[in-house]
């Protein structure tokens, strides 16, 4: 009881340390002692101990799973610890369990606005589309076998081209001067030449990053009327963006359509996010239902939940975003069985 009242008024007077090892000792006399080891963890807290804060908080959950103050004050030390969704977890939890608590759905809101920020800044140019393999070769020197100079020795190269040093070209003897002029080439030989020109360069644009190959443009460019190959990732992400700029969701969900379900995982594991979750349910909502094409909807939807990170992206859902999604489900015809499956992805 003096122990008790001890660490009691060092935390009024805000004196932590001394109200740990106040605590400590508590534990010392009874280690299940649950309310030591989550004022510990409160202290831990203030005194910036995140990880501590973590430690002490198990302890407490591992006799009391449920206990709510012990799930806050760890989501609070992984909040500080930039472990986003550990944190996201605990305090969604306490939300479902207690949707009063202001203070788990103000911290949960601020949680998932830091962890969308963290998410975004690890999907970098450089992950999310294809970059070209360096036509550079690796370079090494050594010095010449007799004047000491350097030459540059170029690895792994099959073309002369690309060496950086050459020996200098034999100078051609000098030509005799002629009388003859050079006759101009004819209109159909220049024709001709810039006809080959203009299909090289279109063979080019073909094979470049801009292209989409998989697309047949009929009606225009970008029609999707009629389709070649499958997207892409890189040509995915480009509708993507194309749809968040014209919110075209029917543009958008002919490309979904387009796509095997089975290649979800590869096509957005670094680009998903809780927008493109949304506009891939508003898609099966607008285009796939009225259309009646209730099985392809549901391979879409089903192949979503397959992708990496998805169930991060269900944590970040806003609850209108969520009570949408329901509305969907319900309308969606097919095997109910599978139907609730997927739908409890989502929620």
């Amino acid at each position: 009881a003096v122990v008790s009242t001890q660490s009691t008024g060092a935390v009024s007077r805000q004196e932590y340390r001394e109200a740990l090892r106040c605590y400590e000792k508590c534990i010392t006399i009874d280690s299940g002692l649950v309310p030591a080891h989550l004022n510990s963890a409160l202290c831990h807290l203030k005194l910036g101990n995140h990880t501590k804060a973590v430690e002490c908080s198990n302890k407490v959950l591992s006799i009391e799973p449920d206990n709510i103050k012990a799930l806050y004050r760890r989501a609070t030390a992984n909040k500080a610890l930039t472990k986003y969704m550990l944190s996201a977890k605990d305090l969604k939890y306490i939300v479902e369990k207690d949707s009063g608590n202001k203070a788990a759905s103000d911290l949960l809101d601020q949680v998932k606005q830091l962890w969308e920020v963290q998410l975004r800044e690890m999907v970098t140019p450089a992950s999310s589309f294809p970059t070209t393999p360096s036509t550079t070769p690796n370079k090494t020197t050594t010095p010449a076998a007799k004047k000491g100079k350097k030459v540059t020795i170029v690895a792994d190269s099959d073309s002369e081209e690309d060496e950086e040093e050459k020996l200098p070209p034999p100078q051609p003897a000098p030509s005799k001067p002629t009388t003859e002029r050079t006759k101009p080439a004819s209109k159909t030989t220049t024709e001709e030449s810039k006809s080959e020109e203009n299909k090289s360069e279109e063979n080019k644009n073909e094979e470049g990053k801009g292209a989409k190959p998989w697309m047949k443009k009929n009606g225009g460019a970008g029609s999707l009327s009629g389709l070649g190959d499958a997207p892409t990732a890189y040509s995915f992400l480009q509708h993507w963006s194309a749809y968040k700029k014209k919110k075209d969701i029917t543009q958008f969900a002919k490309v979904l359509e387009s796509c095997d379900p089975k290649s979800f995982p590869k096509l957005f594991s670094s680009s998903i996010d809780v927008d493109m979750v949304v506009a891939i349910v508003d898609a099966v909502d607008k285009y796939f239902i009225p259309g009646n094409k209730h099985e392809k909807a549901i391979q879409v939807l089903q192949a979503v939940t397959k992708v990496q990170r998805f169930d991060v992206m269900t944590m970040l859902m806003s609850v209108k975003d969520k009570s949408t999604i329901s509305n969907v489900f319900k309308r969606l015809q097919g095997d109910t069985a599978t139907i609730n499956t997927i739908h409890s992805r989502f929620s």
